[in-house]
């Protein structure tokens, strides 16, 4: 404790005041603390009196008061009062931001001195009258109808006077303004830019305690959480750079996977040293193992690999040995296993088995005569895989192996087993090979391990449940083999807690980040004139964002719950911590995915960008959602255990007990028939739904597994087919449990304003479930006027919670170092000067100086070969050296069960009855040759990575490359293409026919490497197609030769840092010099800089340039430019400044740039006039007066991108369907009886639902992008509208399906999913831009939706019938859909089309409604739009589905009766089934019944079982060649095998480029 600075403390206890001179003086607030008596020799008391007391304790509580008596003793009066001034300052700092303390006060100053540069600009650019400056510096800003009064204050050292903080702000803006004087060339005078405002200044405060709401999140690990926090934050080695003033910390996600992983164990030597390890596995009790989970979670919000290192080595090794070893363990190994002398990780998952440990196929015999354990890998399928760590560093394995005993197997047992000695070197007996490049997490060393016989001592079996006596006898008190087994796997359900943790760790930061960028981005103005409208402003990305947060925080008490639960576990509640961590696990992974995916579109294209973390998290996180379990496996055995709790307790005839059950012992809930706002927030109306929803389906769950059974089918085949409604059984429990925890956390909170908070988050949280999961409308717990209320309550609940967004997201507790530079000042950090003072920073050189001793460099330098037989040499030497220390032993191998093996699908599927070229000629069409044509050319050719695996040569980029290295491989192959002729007359024919071509050969590109399509498109669709369209013959004379040569290479600069789908709000300024007929270029302000530019940073010669046209003072509008950027030798032109946006999630073969014009002039000629145009003395001249008109012609033949990207998602697509269709056909999963054969995935019911429904889906959407394709190229002036309609609608509809796809095919393929050269996981980080670029796809339907109501209003006041977008049939009857549905009359096209043309003429009409209602009102129009966008994107996507069924009923007309004929309309079937089953408006709406939905739920998986027979010829058919497939689509097993790594050039990928 503290001593007592008074000179004679009291020995007796305290009074509270003083007796001076026997009156009652107050003491001071340090010895009232200390409970001492106060007298005039009290040091401290003239600097803290009584009234003081809070600055006393803050002062105290960090320093000390002893240390802060001996800092003012010396001091004069005054000085003292300085210094104690300063320390009360630093103190609140540090208390109120325990990370950054004081800097993070000085960042926040800083940025209110930005806010008021920003506002004395506006004022300024404005024209207005400055405020005599007062107190407060109060100044004014113009908007819409009023003048905004912003208030605030700014830290100033020390000013004894409000005019000397005036003065302050008055010199401070005054030196700002003289440092940017106007150039010698008169800058126009536009609206003001855009500036960024800081929430923090603008939101409304905080009602309730941030660190109170952060603590019943975090609970008693705040400071825990903290420390680590601030130990990355202050280390270089974390990646400190500055953006927009602040400073950020994150991995290089640029650097290759070998850096990465050696910048992980760099960064866990670091905080082993600064002893964040200390007690995590020697300490024993709750509080250490919560202490662990706090600091390793803590470590994975920096880097999602430095988390799972940890992982592995604490809970996964470290765990392993603290539960399944006994004291002989503990005692060895923990302690090195703390302070990493011993580098453990944990061999369980093999190449052949994953999820079903039971089944793995390492086999462990004992040798009486040695007492020691031979480990042994029998085939190749056996080898352990994804073993974390293993690859680089580990020394040590935990080896879960079958256990042979005397003959007979014992089951799975876990050993100890040495991998590397003390100098990092490859044991004797042990052969160990990377995994190679992942999506995500490479900073994790995963590796592969087989054992040739290892010896281990007797010792090294982990004995908790089982031993093997020196004599060789087995040993367990539990005789059965299941309940061992049981025994045995029960410790290890740390991975679904640690996972579940740091799922909403994840989640926090990218919610943190999208919502402050949302308070502070602004887009599009509601009326002309009016400032655009900040984007949390929006009802629907209050849709969007909001309800996360709410579930997050739901979420995130049941996570802290289940660590309870878990590190309080006992034999007894170990099954409920089983149930309650599988069940959070899926429902937390689950959300976190989504929730990650919103974020990265909601903050558009800066969620692209690896340094704002939105985008990269999704990578890095995918894993956990087949980790540790598939989701909706697990949701599968959490329903299985409540079913066996019901029956037990049912055949027990007592009362159900545990896993939350007890309400089933109570009478059936009653839900209101009319709900309410009020009925709809009580927790008990919440509680009551919520547990009749789980109670009614386990009944059905039970009553049809009984059913099943008692007509004589095995139980194992009965869950294997009941699959749905068990995954509705695990989300109903899952949902229940979580807003239980919800309300225990909200029982402990006293009555104020932090429970109101925390009540509209409850209700937020279950209308949101009840409004988003089916289940509630598919089995009647909602009519479908109460799900009207709920849906209309959780509007509500959004503008409720949204003057809450900025607390409830800064009480996550997330340092803002640890968030994306989104989050702040992202035009700051984006600006140029960032960039001069980032610069040196951007690649961040680390020393990086490997182990030396490490044993076999995968990737070793070497700097020449004179002929490809020294390359050949070379390799033979490394990796015989390596072979010769893994010599077969003499030992016989054992011999066990077959092991798994390959066999090709095309031997076991049956043949396909009908014609697969015929039906690729349907999907295709009359592009098959070129299609095939540009596949030959890239397989060809070594310029594309050709490497060989399992026999077979495949072709595929090489993603653990460099971002510059990339780029320069994407140049290389269009220079070998353009040799080829691959784009000859792409620009100079004419004619339908060669826009076909050129859309066919680009998007063939894009299969190979999503880089090189968007490359390609950059130059030749929107450079070229800009000169096309927009330009007239002096351009196309002039330009598109050349372009098509490559001897020009252009880019599109349209897109702005403060302006990307808002074309008409950009900020360049183009004005017009008569004197020398030149245009003048702007970049007036930084918002204003091109952003994203492709080609811009490297490679790009011109540009195609938008911006503001003004003529004598009068601004024109947006028109497009030529302008040169680069010289013939690669140099930038001056008055042009072009920059690098940095490293993506994807298409890092794109050199995206940014692009300032400081004034550049070019020639008059150079702007594209095929609209406009200005005459030499400047004279503006348009046939078009209109300008809203103008726009719209101007931008009219810009719909290339949309088409563009509809044709390549589905190219994709296809790409990831093969590939994991394929798989499926070959891998199999756990046995449905025991000593049967395991099972293929696509014989499981639920697997065939979840890709085969994408098969056909894909084929209806592929007919419908060909159809968009040849409407496009052979549009008119006249079809232009239904163009720009329908490209908007499929952009949308495809993208969404595509992402969905590529999400499904890679959790389809498990583990092998995750690793780049299979490309189906990283498909989705490659096409994920295509969301939001030309358009958010939510936008999208809007005005799609906008579009078709005009349609139907003119028709109206014509009175006329409808005529155009497919519209005609609202001119007949309204179909009238059959009471009851059968399988016949789903599968008849006359339904399929009746049924969707009612659902858009039922929501057209609504929608129609809803309008006019509200403008009666007085509403405006554009306000109207903003909050009725739910039934805008409801009816936008019934248009886009009803559009897609009429272009498949228009191809299968073209083919005559036959198999053929059969298969696509078993595909049609299946495609309108799906989009009924899984789109809500069906039931919402009432186009189904709940009876027709139950029939419609049915016949999707009827249809699947026959679809089942033709997945392959079905696949086959998309005609992508097997070269582009990944390796995984055919012999996994041999394209994993020992003898393919010593031959593969994974190993030594530079052999690829030197080739």
């Amino acid at each position: 404790m503290q001593n007592s600075h008074n000179a004679t403390p009291s020995s007796s206890p305290p009074s509270p005041t003083t007796a001076n001179g026997g009156g009652g003086v107050p003491a001071c607030a340090s010895c009232r603390h200390q409970r001492k008596k106060c007298t005039g020799k009290c040091i401290l008391a003239p600097f803290f009196p009584a009234e003081k007391t809070q600055e006393f304790q803050a002062v105290h509580k960090v320093f000390g008061v002893s240390n802060v008596t001996k800092l003012v003793k010396d001091l004069s009066r005054e000085d003292g009062k300085k210094a104690v001034d300063s320390l009360i300052w630093e103190a609140n700092c540090r208390l109120n931001d325990p990370v950054l303390g004081p800097l993070g006060e000085f960042q926040r100053v800083c940025e209110e001195l930005k806010y008021y540069k920003s506002q004395y600009q506006v004022a300024n650019n404005n024209n207005l009258r400055q405020v005599p400056v007062t107190q407060g510096a109060v100044f004014l800003y113009k908007t819409s109808t009023n003048f905004l009064l912003l208030n605030s204050t700014i830290w100033i050292p020390s000013s004894s006077s409000s005019m000397d903080r005036v003065n302050f702000r008055t010199q401070v803006l005054t030196r700002h303004l003289n440092n940017h004087h106007n150039p010698a060339t008169n800058l126009l005078h536009p609206a003001p830019c855009l500036n960024y405002f800081p929430p923090e200044l603008q939101e409304p405060p905080s009602d309730f305690d941030t660190k109170s709401l952060r603590r019943l999140l975090d609970r008693g690990s705040v400071d825990e959480i903290d420390y680590v926090f601030g130990l990355m934050i202050r280390s270089d080695l974390f990646c400190r750079r500055e953006r927009g003033g602040k400073v950020f910390v994150s991995p290089d996600f640029d650097e290759s996977m070998e850096k990465q992983r050696e910048m992980t164990m760099r960064r866990i030597g670091y905080l082993r040293e600064e002893g964040v390890f200390d007690g995590w596995l020697t300490r024993k009790g709750p509080e250490a193992e919560l202490s662990g989970f706090a600091r390793a979670n803590s470590c994975g919000v920096f880097d999602h690999s430095l988390g799972i290192k940890l992982g592995v080595h604490f809970f996964l090794w470290g765990g392993a040995i603290q539960f399944m070893g006994t004291k002989r363990h503990h005692d060895k190994w923990l302690k090195p296993t703390e302070t990493y002398e011993v580098k453990g990780c944990f061999a369980m998952s093999e190449l052949g088995h994953g999820s079903n440990v039971r089944g793995i196929e390492t086999v462990t015999r004992y040798d009486v005569s040695s007492s020691e354990f031979i480990i042994n890998t029998p085939c190749e399928s056996a080898q352990k895989y994804w073993i974390g760590g293993a690859a680089n560093h580990a020394t040590h394995a935990v080896v879960f192996s079958q256990l042979e005993i005397n003959g007979v197997n014992q089951g799975v047992h876990a050993f100890i087993a040495q991998i590397r000695d003390e100098n990092g070197k490859i044991c004797q007996n042990v052969r160990i090979a990377d995994c190679g490049h992942k999506i995500g997490l490479n900073g994790v060393d995963n590796g592969r391990i087989w054992f040739d016989n290892l010896r281990i001592p007797r010792e090294n079996l982990l004995n908790s449940v089982a031993d093997v006596s020196p004599d060789g006898r087995y040993l367990s008190a539990i005789k059965d083999p299941l309940q061992r087994f049981a025994a045995f796997m029960a410790p290890l359900t740390s991975g679904r807690v640690t996972i579940a943790a740091s799922s909403m760790n994840t989640t926090k930061k990218g919610l943190a980040t999208a919502v402050r960028y949302s308070l502070s981005r602004r887009a599009f103005s509601m009326k002309p004139n009016e400032p655009e409208v900040l984007l949390l402003n929006y009802p629907s990305h209050q849709r969007r964002l909001l309800p996360l947060i709410a579930k997050t925080y739901a979420l995130s008490f049941a996570s802290e719950y289940l660590k309870t639960i878990y590190v309080k576990r006992t034999p007894e509640s170990i099954k409920t911590v089983h149930v309650v961590s599988s069940a959070l696990k899926a429902t937390l992974t689950w959300h976190s995915m989504r929730t990650l995916q919103e974020c990265r579109e909601a903050c558009g294209g800066q969620g692209l960008k690896t340094e704002n973390h939105v985008g990269q998290l999704k990578s890095e996180y995918d894993v956990q959602l087949t980790f540790e379990g598939d989701n909706n496996v697990l949701m599968q055995q959490v329903s299985k255990a409540l079913f066996v709790e019901f029956l037990a307790a049912k055949k027990k005839g007592k009362p159900v007990k545990g896993l939350g059950l007890e309400h089933l012992n109570k009478p059936a809930p009653v839900i209101p028939s009319n709900l309410t706002s009020s009925i709809l927030r009580t927790t008990q109306f919440q509680t009551d739904i919520f547990s009749l929803r789980e109670r009614d389906l386990l009944h059905r769950f039970v009553t049809e597994v009984t059913q099943r059974q008692a007509q004589g089918e095995s139980k194992e085949h009965v869950f294997t087919v009941t699959y749905q409604i068990a995954e509705d059984l695990g989300r109903a429990f899952s949902d229940r449990l979580v807003l239980q925890t919800f309300l225990d956390v909200e029982a402990t909170v006293p009555a104020g304003s932090l429970k109101n908070v925390l009540g509209l988050m409850r209700s937020m949280y279950t209308t949101i479930v009840m409004e988003e999961d089916v289940s509630f409308l598919r089995y009647g717990y909602l009519s479908t006027d109460n799900a009207a209320v709920v849906r209309k309550e959780v509007m509500k609940l959004c503008s409720e919670l949204r003057p809450h967004a900025l607390p409830l997201v800064s009480s996550f507790g997330i340092p803002d170092a640890l968030l994306g530079p989104i989050g702040f000042d992202w035009i700051g950090a984006n600006s140029w000067s960032s960039l001069l003072s980032s610069t040196p920073h951007s690649r961040p050189f680390y020393n990086y100086h490997p182990d030396t001793n490490h044993h076999l460099k995968y990737i070793l330098f070497i700097p020449s070969f004179t002929s490809s037989m020294d390359r050949v040499n070379f390799r033979t030497k490394v990796l015989t050296g390596h072979l010769k220390n893994h010599h077969n032993p003499t030992e016989d191998l054992l011999r066990t069960a077959q092991c798994v093996m390959y066999s090709p699908p095309e031997l076991s599927e049956p043949p396909s009855d009908f014609n697969m070229k015929s039906l690729r000629k349907l999907l295709d069409r009359e592009s098959m040759d070129e299609i095939d044509y540009v596949f030959n050319l890239m397989i060809r050719s070594d310029l594309f990575c050709p490497r060989e695996r399992g026999g077979k040569v495949f072709i595929s980029p090489d993603y653990n490359r460099s971002m510059e290295h990339q780029r320069e491989m994407t140049m290389r192959r269009i220079d070998y293409l353009r040799e080829q002729g691959a784009f000859d007359g792409w620009l100079t024919r004419r004619g339908s026919y060669a826009e076909l071509s050129g859309f066919t050969r680009a998007n063939t590109l894009g299969v190979f490497d999503h880089s090189l399509g968007i490359k390609i498109g950059v130059q030749f669709f929107l450079w070229g197609g800009a000169i096309q369209y927009m330009g007239t013959k002096r351009h196309h004379d002039k330009w598109l030769k050349p372009t098509e040569t490559y001897e020009i290479k252009g880019c599109f600069a349209m897109t702005e840092l403060g302006h990307g789908s808002n074309v008409r709000g950009i900020e360049t300024i183009t004005r017009y010099d008569a004197s020398t007929q030149e245009f003048i270029i702007t970049t007036p302000c930084e918002s204003a800089q091109k952003y994203w530019i492709g080609a811009a940073v490297n490679h790009a010669t011109h540009a195609v340039v938008f911006s503001q046209l003004e003529i004598n003072d009068v601004n024109q509008g947006v028109h497009a430019f030529i302008a040169q950027i680069r010289d013939a030798n690669g140099s930038i032109c001056p008055n042009v400044r072009i920059a690098d946006c940095g490293h993506k999630i994807g298409l890092n073969g794109v050199d995206n740039g940014r692009i300032w014009f400081d004034n550049l002039r070019i020639p008059r000629e150079n702007l594209l006039n095929s609209v406009a145009d200005v005459s030499p003395d400047g004279q503006y001249m348009s046939a078009i007066k209109d300008p809203d008109q103008r726009f719209a012609a101007f931008l009219a033949p810009l719909l290339s991108g949309r088409v563009t990207i509809a044709a390549a998602s589905m190219n994709i697509t296809k790409l990831g369907l093969a590939i994991a269709i394929r798989y499926s056909m070959s891998r199999r999963a756990f046995s449905i009886q025991p000593n049967e054969p395991e099972v293929l995935l696509l014989d499981y019911p639920s697997h065939q639902r979840r890709l085969l429904p994408l098969v056909a889906k894909t084929y209806a959407l592929s007919f419908a992008a060909e159809y968009l394709k040849n409407i496009y190229v052979k549009r008119t002036s006249k079809s232009i509208k239904t163009v720009h309609v329908v490209s908007s609608a499929l952009k949308a509809t495809l993208t969404w399906h595509g992402i969905r796809t590529l999400q499904e095919c890679r959790e389809a393929c498990g583990g092998q999913g995750l690793k780049t050269e299979n490309h189906v996981g990283h498909l989705k980080s490659e096409f994920d831009v295509h969301l939001t670029l030309e358009g958010d796809n939510n936008v999208l339907m809007q005005q799609i939706s906008k579009a078709l109501l005009k349609e139907i209003l003119v028709a109206k006041r014509r009175n006329k019938p409808v005529k155009g977008l497919g519209l005609e049939h609202l001119n007949k009857p309204a179909p009238i859909i059959p009471f009851r549905l059968t399988s016949s009359t789903l599968r008849t096209a006359q339904f399929q089309t009746d049924i969707f043309c009612l659902r858009e003429r039922d929501l057209l009409h609504r929608f129609e409604t809803e309008v006019s209602q509200r403008e009666s009102q007085g509403e405006s129009r554009e306000h109207i739009f903003t909050v009725t966008y739910q039934m805008a994107e409801d009816l936008g996507r019934a248009f886009s589905d009803r559009l897609v069924l009429q272009t498949f009923l228009d191809v299968e007309a073209t083919v005559p009766a036959g198999s053929l004929k059969n298969v696509l309309a078993l595909m049609r079937s299946m495609y309108t089934t799906i989009v009924m089953e899984e789109d809500v408006s069906f039931l919402r709406y009432g186009y189904l019944s709940i009876d027709n939905a139950a029939v419609v739920r049915k016949e999707v998986m009827q249809l699947c079982s026959e679809l089942r027979p033709h997945a392959l010829a079905l696949v086959t058919s998309f005609g992508i060649p097997d070269a582009l497939l990944g390796p995984i689509a055919f012999n996994w097993i041999d394209a994993n095998a020992w003898s393919s790594v010593e031959d593969n050039n994974m190993m030594f990928p530079f052999f690829t480029n030197m080739l």
